[in-house]
C-alpha cells in the first residue's frame, strides 16, 4: 500500500509531462508550417528585386523664392481644379433636378 502511494505522484507527474510534451510537439508542427510558409514567401520576395534608380542633383538647393512661386502656382492650380469639380457636380444636380420636375 505504502509502495502505491509513492508511485501514483510520480506515475501523474508522467501523464502530465507527457500530455505536455505532446501538446508541444503540436504548436511546433504548427509553427514549421508556418515558418515554412514564410520562407516561400520570401524567397519568392527575394527572387524579384527592384531596381531603384536614384535622382543625381547638381549639387544646388533651389532658391526660396522659385520654391515659393512653385508651391504657390501648385496651390493655386489645386484650388481651380477643385473648384471647377464642384462647378461640374452642382451643374449636374441643376440639371437632373430640372428633369425631375419636368
Amino acid at each position: 500500500m505504502t509502495q502505491s502511494l509513492i508511485w501514483f505522484p510520480l506515475v501523474g507527474a508522467s501523464i502530465f509531462f507527457l500530455s505536455s510534451l505532446i501538446m508541444l510537439g503540436t504548436k511546433a508542427k504548427k509553427l514549421n508550417r508556418q515558418l515554412a510558409r514564410t520562407e516561400k514567401y520570401r524567397k519568392a520576395f527575394d527572387a524579384n528585386p527592384r531596381s531603384v534608380t536614384l535622382k543625381v542633383s547638381n549639387g544646388k538647393l533651389p532658391d526660396l523664392k522659385s520654391v515659393l512661386t512653385e508651391r504657390k502656382a501648385l496651390l493655386k492650380a489645386r484650388l481651380k481644379k477643385q473648384q471647377d469639380k464642384q462647378r461640374r457636380l452642382l451643374s449636374r444636380l441643376k440639371n437632373s433636378q430640372l428633369n425631375k420636375r419636368k
